[in-house]
């Protein structure tokens, strides 16, 4: 019973970081969007929007980069909001010079 517990617990586990993930990711692609699209005349997206136009691009890319041997979920997290993370950062400073 124990390891069951433990198994559904990191399951559990990796759905939630998959979901944030996904909704930070769709708040970078709408935020980048809104600021650099939009000035060319484009409307607007929401998240959703913004997260199917990330579905798109990881399909169209398939799995190349994401293979990381030895390293744990934990590491996956961190590159996944670090990227955002410095994609927002540089798209604030790009937007600066607008």
């Amino acid at each position: 019973m124990d390891k069951f517990l433990v198994y559904a617990g990191g399951i559990l586990l990796a759905i939630l970081m998959i979901v944030a993930i996904s909704l930070f990711s769709a708040f970078t692609i709408a935020t980048l969007w809104g600021w650099f699209i939009v000035s060319l005349g484009v409307p607007a997206i929401g998240y959703a929007q913004a997260y199917g136009i990330a579905l798109f691009f990881g399909v169209l890319m398939g799995t190349r980069g994401m293979r990381v041997d030895g390293k744990d979920e934990g590491y996956l997290l961190v590159v996944g909001i670090m990227l955002n993370v410095v994609a927002l950062a540089l798209g604030g400073i790009a937007v600066q010079f607008m």
